[in-house]
């Protein structure tokens, strides 16, 4: 959340449990973020935990982006991938008793659940304007975007190429969009050029059934390019099949 081109908020907290006897205190310590396998992205403060039963640890700071190919990789690897392996690695102190204090190496791999592509995604309603508004948009909607993981995005107005055959058909925006786990339905404007449009459904798809392909173009949030998303965004292209014939029928356009 509330992200700029070189940081972005983490707000998590996670449950440690343990079946040991002996109750330690961990130092508060600096924590590397990774993608399995690759360069950190960034650092975060890890809080001092009584290591009791069950014990909780809350992050919840602005984190810095120590390396903004990283973390484009790590976007796109989260927007592509079924799970990701978030890779975690710092060193702390230990505290037990009366006994002397330990380092400790922490090294552990986080198995995360990612966004499949964005498996599900779909325009579940449009409908076509004859006469576009003041800013060109012709075409409105919704789309539903899908999110199992547990990460939420805040990622700004996002601009998505539509195109059918490999042909331009349009642009497509979502406003202020915000990707939270789960199901998210979000407006969706679109400024098409309809002579192209109209020519594909006279012409090679005479059903009115139109295949579209939409691909991102570009995420601002508060005026500012995240290319980190924007990366990742164009990575993946979507498929859906409009019913553009019976759309241009309910607007009167009857071919």
């Amino acid at each position: 959340m509330n992200p700029t081109e070189s940081s972005f908020l983490i707000n998590q907290a996670s449950l440690i449990t343990s079946s040991s006897a002996y109750h330690p205190q961990l130092d508060a310590f600096n924590a590397s973020l990774s993608l399995f396998g690759q360069a950190p992205y960034a650092y975060v403060t890890i809080p001092a935990i009584h290591a009791t039963a069950t014990a909780t640890a809350d992050v919840n700071q602005v984190v810095q982006i120590a390396n903004l190919t990283a973390f484009a990789a790590f976007t796109t690897a989260l927007l592509n991938s079924e799970t990701v392996s978030l890779q975690v690695n710092g060193n702390t102190g230990l505290h037990e008793m009366a006994f002397p204090e330990t380092t400790v190496n922490y090294n552990k791999t986080v198995q995360l659940s990612g966004l499949n592509h964005l498996a599900g995604f779909n325009v579940t309603s449009f409908s076509i304007n004859l006469v576009p508004s003041a800013n060109g948009t012709n075409l409105v909607g919704e789309v539903l975007i899908p999110n199992p993981s547990v990460f939420t995005f805040a990622m700004g107005n996002v601009t998505m190429n539509l195109s059918v055959a490999g042909q331009p058909i349009g642009i497509s925006t979502l406003s202020d969009l915000v990707i939270a786990p789960g199901n998210n339905t979000v407006p969706m404007t679109s400024v098409t050029n309809q002579t192209a449009v109209l020519e594909l459904i006279t012409g090679t798809y005479k059903d009115g059934m139109l295949p579209v392909d939409i691909s991102g173009n570009s995420s601002v949030y508060d005026g500012v390019h995240l290319t980190y998303y924007e990366q990742a965004l164009a990575s993946v292209t979507q498929h859906v099949v409009l019913n553009v014939g019976a759309a241009l029928k309910a607007a009167g356009v009857n071919l």
